[in-house]
């Protein structure tokens, strides 16, 4: 419960600091992306009745979607904070008993960007090459359907990320960008009454672009 408490006071801190900077000359954007997320491999750790046992687990590519809203502050340009939800699915089908993932980080970032080729239509640069980092929550979904496990969680982990964006109008970018995101997922479900955890560390790489609009 502390890392929600944590979690809430953060994300509303980062609210009023974006409505107290929300004035004209603050810089609003909009960024919508699609690409891939790539999991490593990792370790489950099962306890099953209150007996433990681990297994070594693979994870499937996926398809990544997002969308990222915030304000660049006016006093300081190349700071920024700003929300972001994206979705990732990274299944695994290597146990017998293979598992349909589903998940959905909601993200608080701190972001930095460096304005190279500014002109008077372009005041923060052409050429913005950018950073973010913050706490995410990782909401999970888990399906098998062999045994009917069903589970979900909500837990805390990590986002960062660094890419590129190119201001293509003053309204208008496009952008490409690398995440990493980690967190420890943890799924309980009863299988044939008996009571079954699973918990997994799940580190996952996402490479994207899309096409931001700024206000």
């Amino acid at each position: 419960m502390n890392h929600f408490r944590w979690t809430a006071a953060f994300l509303l801190s980062l609210s009023a600091i974006a409505l107290a900077r929300g004035d004209a000359r603050a810089e609003a954007f909009l960024d919508a992306r699609l690409g891939g997320a790539f999991t490593d491999d990792s370790r489950l750790e099962i306890v099953v009745s209150g007996v433990p046992a681990s297994a070594s687990i693979a994870f499937d590519d996926s398809f990544t979607a997002g969308l990222r809203g915030g304000y660049w502050l006016a006093p300081l340009p190349w700071f920024g904070i700003a929300f972001d939800v994206s979705y990732f699915s990274p299944d695994e089908n290597a146990l017998l008993a293979p598992l349909r993932i589903d998940v959905v980080p909601v993200s608080a970032l701190f972001m930095v960007r460096v304005p190279l080729g500014k002109s008077r239509a372009l005041p923060h640069g052409r050429i913005q090459p950018y950073a973010g980092v913050g706490p995410a929550l990782f909401v999970t979904f888990a399906e098998e359907n062999t045994t009917n496990f069903v589970a979900g969680s909500v837990d805390l982990g990590l986002d960062v990320r660094g890419g590129l964006n190119v201001q293509i109008l003053s309204w208008l970018a496009v952008f490409a960008e690398y995440r990493f995101t980690h967190y420890e997922a943890g799924l309980d479900d009863d299988l044939f009454s008996v009571p079954v955890t699973f918990r997994t560390e799940i580190d996952t790489h996402h490479i994207t672009g899309g096409v931001g609009f700024h206000f």
